[in-house]
């Protein structure tokens, strides 16, 4: 893990991980308590902000990529919990760029296509409502179904005002 603190180097760690992911790694290797992941996303631990979201990032991907590929990247409900966890314990990291990741991995949780990974990722993200109720909105308003905030019920607003109406002459200064 120490390889991330170099921007090159750790694009190619990063791409190499990947690559083994769902084919030699499995979820239950990140997640161990004795794994370097998890303790290289202890703020105390790990000083430099680029590696804990470096983590964060991978993490994320592997969400989207898992069950695509590979017999070994399959996310169970156990998985998904133990993710947003810890997801939700770094969203108080003091660097933005981390917290950001955090979100990231809230927000493919919430938008998996596996119901049983979005109720268990609803449950715990549920507690973000009162102990970081920004992170809650912006988890609201970022999944597709509005959820965990239930009071949008799947309303949508359009992404712009409607043009309005003008002459075919347009202003000009001094006239």
């Amino acid at each position: 893990v120490p390889l991330f603190k170099d921007k090159k180097v750790g694009k190619a760690v990063m791409s190499c991980l990947d690559q083994m992911f769902g084919n030699a790694l499995r979820f239950d290797h990140f997640l161990s308590s004795n794994d370097s992941f998890l303790s290289s996303l202890d703020e105390k631990k790990e000083k430099n902000a680029l590696v804990r979201k470096s983590v964060l990032e991978f993490l994320s991907r592997c969400v989207v990529s898992s069950g695509t590929y590979g017999t070994c990247g399959t996310l169970t409900s156990q998985h998904a919990q133990d993710l947003c966890k810890i997801a939700c314990e770094k969203l108080k990291d003091s660097d933005a760029t981390t917290r950001k990741a955090a979100t990231d991995v809230l927000i493919t949780l919430l938008n998996s296509k596996d119901k049983a990974i979005v109720s268990t990722a609803e449950k715990v993200t549920s507690s973000l409502q009162s102990s970081n109720p920004r992170a809650f909105k912006t988890l609201a308003l970022a999944t597709k179904s509005g959820k965990p905030d239930a009071s949008r019920n799947g309303a949508s607003r359009p992404g712009t005002a409607p043009l309005k109406a003008t002459s075919s002459q347009p202003n000009k200064p001094g006239a």
